[in-house]
């Protein structure tokens, strides 16, 4: 349970993920990624994911790849935001939430989301 999120569409363990990442699943399960929430929103219209690591050093060696050595203001301990996307990271947790090709939400719309799942996290999202 994710307290003050929307029932998640995915809840998919390590050998799954492949239903939700293209060729990055060998990848993810290296770092230690062992589960993956997926998640749908339409304001502003984007898709989330929690990607679950074993350790905090997993979690963190996929932001970087994916999100750069560049971090900014966010949620969680540390964060890339940019206009398309919101990596952050709370713990041996990672969160990417991307914008829909073409959407223009209010501005912060899209770290407002992310904040929302920070928020769960530190609830007691389940992990």
């Amino acid at each position: 349970m994710w307290p003050g999120l929307p029932q998640h569409r995915a809840d998919l363990p390590a050998d799954r993920l492949e239903e939700r990442v293209d060729g990055a699943a060998d990848a993810l399960r290296a770092d230690g990624c062992r589960r993956l929430i997926h998640w749908r929103f339409e304001a502003p219209p984007a898709d989330a994911e929690a990607l679950v690591f074993r350790s905090v050093e997993g979690a963190r060696a996929v932001l970087e790849r994916e999100a750069g050595p560049e971090r900014t203001p966010g949620p969680g301990e540390e964060a890339q935001v940019s206009p398309q996307s919101v990596y952050f990271r709370r713990g041996a947790v990672l969160v990417r939430v991307f914008l829909d090709p073409g959407a223009s939400p209010p501005p912060d719309a899209l770290v407002a989301r992310a904040r929302e799942i920070d928020r769960a996290l530190q609830e007691g999202g389940a992990p």
